[in-house]
């Protein structure tokens, strides 16, 4: 069980690695180009959701990066992955 004392917070991040890595891939095939259309994408979605008046906008940002990597992992086509943001409007 998780301390979710101020020393020990609950962890941002409740998907695998694998699903991460899978997510990624998704992004570009290449790990740098991924990496730097993540964080476009997570920019993005802290701005719409930040637009939106959410009183958490990188939660609800990284939930939603988290909800798109476990759908991918289990083999759903996610054809625009950049604009998966939108369906949580």
């Amino acid at each position: 069980m998780t301390d979710k004392t101020p020393d020990h917070p609950e962890p941002r991040r409740k998907i695998s690695p694998e699903a991460l890595a899978r997510f990624l891939e998704a992004l570009s095939p290449d790990m740098e180009a991924a990496g730097h259309l993540y964080l476009r994408l997570h920019k993005k979605l802290i701005n719409f959701f930040r637009m939106k008046g959410v009183s958490d906008p990188e939660s609800a940002a990284d939930e939603t990066i988290d909800l798109a990597a476990v759908k991918i992992l289990a083999g759903q086509v996610v054809p625009n992955v950049e604009k998966i943001g939108r369906a949580h409007v």
